[in-house]
């Protein structure tokens, strides 16, 4: 594809160029139809590709192939492009694209699309809203970290399925790979619009406000508690059977503190 070029007006190129089919002649008088875009990726190669439909009436005699780029041409069946796709030859690219078409042709949800490489099956979801609602502040994804910047993530995680090579990079990086790759918020502003539609955008479960909410009911309940240890009385003035400490004359004499730094002091003083 040229800098500037779409997949559309390449296929119409490239199948004027290379087979002398001529898009809007009598032979194939339709545009190219898109049916769905795909990822792929592996050790060698990471590209967007895009399947296209062209409706051909013509035989294989009226066609004028570019010996430099096509060998031979042939027609297949499904069956036969099943074969083909166990036997080979065919580029690990097209490869995920077909199975895909023949899952989704043939019905068979997805059956036709167990390539084995973690994508051949996998449809991307639709590309994430801009306009989410923002994340609490300081919100963050415990124990998941970019795998670009290599910081936790804090604020919204985007995953998609990890590739092998993903899998590999963590490890090469000293982490401990999972089914996810996974990247931060400043990392998905820089993928391209169509990269970013593989990514699924995921919510932090940890709210740091929540944990201040949880931290506060705690530290209240261990201050009843601690009130009724050191008074040897229950909330209703009641005796609750244990020996009361010492009074804490050391601590009244000492000014300054807040109520709160005294109920800690409470608490916390060691028995004598």
């Amino acid at each position: 594809m040229g800098p500037e070029e779409t997949f559309e007006g390449n296929a119409v190129r490239e199948l004027a160029e290379e087979m002398g089919i001529v898009i809007g002649s009598d032979l194939a008088p339709d545009s190219p139809e898109p049916l769905f875009d795909f990822w792929f990726e592996d050790n060698a190669v990471r590209n967007w590709g895009r399947l296209l439909l062209v409706r051909f009436t013509g035989e294989l005699g009226d066609l004028r192939l570019q010996p430099e780029e096509v060998e031979s041409v042939v027609w297949m069946d499904r069956d036969e492009l099943r074969t083909l796709l166990v036997t080979g030859p065919v580029s690990p690219d097209a490869a995920v694209a077909l199975r895909r078409w023949l899952g989704w042709t043939t019905g068979g949800g997805g059956a036709d699309d167990a390539s084995g490489d973690g994508l051949g099956d996998w449809c991307p979801p639709s590309p994430p809203s801009p306009t989410a609602p923002p994340c609490p502040p300081g919100a963050f994804h415990p124990g998941i970290v970019c795998a670009v910047s290599k910081q936790l993530i804090v604020g919204y995680r985007y995953a998609r399925p990890a590739t092998a090579a993903d899998r590999q990079a963590a490890r090469d990086a000293g982490f401990d790979p999972t089914d996810a790759y996974s990247i931060c918020q400043q990392a998905f502003d820089s993928l391209p619009p169509m990269e970013q539609r593989t990514f699924e955008r995921i919510e932090p479960p940890v709210d740091p406000a929540k944990l201040a909410l949880v931290a506060f009911a705690s530290a209240l309940a261990l201050g009843l508690a601690g009130g009724v240890l050191s008074t040897a009385k229950l909330l209703d003035g009641r005796p609750n059977g244990a020996p009361p400490l010492d009074a804490l004359p050391d601590y009244a004499e000492v000014g300054g503190y807040s109520p709160a730094e005294q109920l800690v002091a409470l608490i916390f003083r060691p028995p004598r």
